[in-house]
């Protein structure tokens, strides 16, 4: 039978052991929390390389392309289709064009409306009928016009070619491709022109206008820009080669 001293004794070493089997399970779970958190370290270690890697490859293989003269899906330069205005335009000068003989008939009298070509056999002096998303403020012959002669007058201490010649026409093809989007960020106008000294010299002036970013880093400038390019010539096959004026002008700029 147990005295007194025997039961306190044997309380003392349970106490004891529990103490120790509850230390070793804290351990436990620091070693186990430890081993997990190393392992998660070096596989987000693993998962960085990777990617590195992959993108370095990527990177070296777009390189590659662009260096062979591949296209950039990614790149903000895009090309915008207008399919009706080649076939009003012949493949000859323009005062011999299908625009000029049938549509005008071969008269070259300045107009104070637009054009809008709707198809190869029909067009309007309207909008673009067939077109829902057609902007009728953006492309009007007011705005156009006043857009043009805007150009035209922010130009003159760069060239004088457009200074000398008049607008007969302002054309718009109803299939350009961001009309038919209805974007207005992007525009394009053909601008039936004329030399003021010979009324019989026809040219064209194609316009494209797209809304920019811009910065100017020196200035600490930047934002929305309308940015202009104008190509002038007066026969169809100049158009690849582009051998008239050229260039592209900031019309204006909003900080």
């Amino acid at each position: 039978m147990r005295g007194p001293r025997d039961s306190s004794l044997a309380s003392t070493m349970q106490t004891r052991e529990s103490e120790i089997v509850l230390v070793h399970k804290k351990a436990k779970r620091k070693i186990m929390f430890g081993q997990v958190f190393n392992v998660m370290r070096r596989l987000a270690a693993v998962a960085a390389a990777i990617q590195y890697v992959s993108i370095s490859m990527s990177a070296t293989w777009w390189a590659l392309q662009v260096l062979s003269g591949a296209s950039n899906p990614t790149e903000t330069l895009r090309v915008f289709q207008s399919s009706l205005i080649g076939g009003y335009l012949g493949d000859s000068l323009i005062s011999e064009s299908p625009l000029v003989q049938n549509v005008l008939r071969g008269d070259t009298t300045p107009r104070n409306y637009a054009l809008y070509l709707e198809s190869e056999t029909q067009t309007s002096v309207d909008n673009c009928s067939t077109m829902p998303l057609f902007d009728s403020k953006i492309y009007s012959y007011k705005f156009l016009s006043n857009g043009y002669s805007t150009m035209v007058s922010k130009t003159k201490y760069n060239t004088t070619t457009l200074d000398e010649l008049e607008l007969v026409l302002l054309v718009v093809d109803c299939t350009f491709s961001q009309l038919e989007a209805g974007d207005p960020s992007e525009v394009r106008i053909y601008n039936l022109v004329r030399r003021k000294s010979d009324p019989n010299d026809l040219r064209l002036v194609t316009v494209s206008l797209s809304v920019q970013e811009y910065e100017i880093k020196e200035h600490h400038k930047r934002g929305p820009a309308l940015v202009g390019m104008l190509t002038l010539f007066n026969e169809q096959q100049q158009r690849a080669a582009v051998l008239h004026d050229c260039a592209d002008i900031p019309i204006s700029t909003v900080t």
